[in-house]
């Protein structure tokens, strides 16, 4: 799907993993996290996530956002379905844009997934994620 893997980043970085695609007109990314456990509230998380993928990824202001595919792999418990649905954006920032999560428990395979809108331009990709954790 032309993404390709960025360098990883250095022991303080949050994302294990970032694949880019970038072309005239889209910025994309999937980035991986891997958590022992799975916090109550992912807020602080995201936007940790939102400024790592967007320097990483050489995000430039003015030309577009990007939208970020988030794959949270969890080690730990999950005591219930996590409720990720009003963690996605709702609104383009044009900067860095979470447009789904994907939570996956490693015993339980794919826990919970939420996107947001853009399903014209993203959905491939998002399609093309869920099948690989399915």
């Amino acid at each position: 799907m032309g993404f390709q893997r960025i360098k990883d980043g250095n022991a303080g970085c949050i994302c294990s993993t970032i694949w880019k695609r970038q072309t005239l007109n889209m910025n994309r990314a999937v980035a991986v996290v891997r958590l022992d456990t799975l916090p109550d509230d992912l807020t602080p998380l995201l936007m940790k996530v939102k400024k790592e993928a967007a320097f990483r990824c050489g995000y430039f202001p003015f030309f577009y956002g990007l939208g970020t595919q988030l794959v949270l792999i969890v080690n730990g418990l999950i005591s219930q379905k996590p409720d990720v649905e009003h963690y996605v954006d709702k609104i383009d920032n044009q900067w860095s844009i979470i447009q789904s999560i994907f939570v996956v428990h490693l015993d339980l395979g794919l826990v919970a997934g939420a996107r947001t809108w853009g399903q014209v331009f993203t959905g491939k990709y998002q399609k093309a994620i869920l099948t690989a954790l399915v």
